[in-house]
């Protein structure tokens, strides 16, 4: 229970919403232009785990009601194929028996559709772009009485970007930025309190803790986790050693060892670099995009699963490794600076 607090798959309600108020003011502006007759979509970006789907679900729910928006989840793996996406928006519409087309027409004025992470709705190869085309055509059309809010990791925006225009249909853009240390406390302390549990750090009893104590962890939280929320929940149950009674026993919050990264051959780089453009691969799609027969791409996916890089998120479909995506960008980043 404890642990499903820190999921990401919580409630977005109050008792769990750390305000994001520069965002949020972005996304009322846009909210406001489309109703003031202003067609087209609304994304938000950002950096894996930067708060993007909780926002996008926020933003839906507080501004247009539970019953008045809609949420196509993503695939599981990475696709470009129309039919999928048509039948998914079908689905999530709850009419699956008529055309898209005729049911969007028959859907009351002020309503939202979020579509999240579209960047597994893209393929980075030609005619990868098909289900981005099809979205333009829905925003052109739709734009006016639905309200398109579209999530997806700034990696992939700005490749589609590039490729599509898509930015030519947005009321606006929000990019999630990171969370200062302040933010990192209030998220980590209302999901914690709520579990039920006290933790004793560094072998000193939270109730005992002093202001300063909790301003040195949370400064060391925000420093290694790059004030990314996501990371910092990772984080913050990995450096539980053990539980004793109702008390988390927790390790001193330490930076991750970057030292196996160095072993890394460019090769290996260039295939993780792709997986955080998309995020998610099966070994077909994955094949597809490197010009590689599918027991190649196979081999190297695996490979990196024995490193620790990446893992299996579902049967036959792999992404990496939850909480490693920032340090591995550092890297990357770091080695096109030299």
């Amino acid at each position: 229970y404890y642990c499903s607090l820190f999921s990401g798959q919580s409630s977005t309600g109050d008792d769990f919403w750390v305000s994001m108020k520069e965002e949020e003011e972005m996304c009322l502006r846009a909210v406001e232009r489309f109703r003031a007759g202003f067609p087209g979509a609304l994304i938000i970006t950002g950096l894996r785990s930067s708060g993007k789907s909780s926002l996008s679900r926020r933003l839906a729910e507080h501004h247009f009601g539970r019953d008045n928006y809609y949420l196509l989840r993503a695939p599981t793996a990475c696709t470009a194929d129309v039919s999928m996406f048509t039948t998914k928006m079908l689905e999530t519409l709850n009419a699956t028996n008529e055309s898209l087309e005729d049911v969007l027409t028959g859907i009351p004025d002020g309503k939202a559709i979020v579509i999240q992470d579209l960047g597994l709705w893209w393929e980075r190869h030609p005619g990868g772009d098909a289900v981005i085309v099809k979205l333009k055509e829905l925003i052109d059309r739709f734009g006016n009485k639905i309200f398109f809010v579209i999530n997806v990791n700034s990696h992939a925006l700005e490749i589609i970007e590039r490729q599509t225009g898509l930015g030519k249909y947005a009321l606006d853009t929000v990019s999630c930025g990171a969370f200062d240390a302040r933010e990192l406390k209030e998220m980590i302390m209302l999901r914690h309190q709520a579990g039920g549990m006290k933790f004793r750090y560094d072998k000193k009893d939270e109730d005992r803790m002093s202001g300063w104590d909790y301003a040195r962890l949370f400064n060391d939280l925000f420093e290694i986790s790059y004030g990314n929320p996501g990371t910092a929940t990772i984080l913050w149950l990995s450096a539980i050693r053990k539980v004793s009674g109702k008390t988390l026993v927790m390790d001193k919050l330490r930076m991750p060892d970057k030292r196996a990264l160095d072993l890394l051959t460019p090769a290996q780089w260039f295939l993780i670099n792709q997986f955080i453009i998309n995020r998610r691969f099966d070994l077909l799609s994955l094949s597809r995009l490197l010009d590689l027969p599918v027991d190649t791409a196979g081999d190297s996916v695996r490979d990196l699963v024995r490193a620790g890089i990446l893992i299996e998120k579902f049967e036959g479909i792999y992404a990496i490794r939850p909480g490693l995506d920032l340090y591995l960008i550092d890297q990357l980043n770091s080695k096109k600076s030299m």
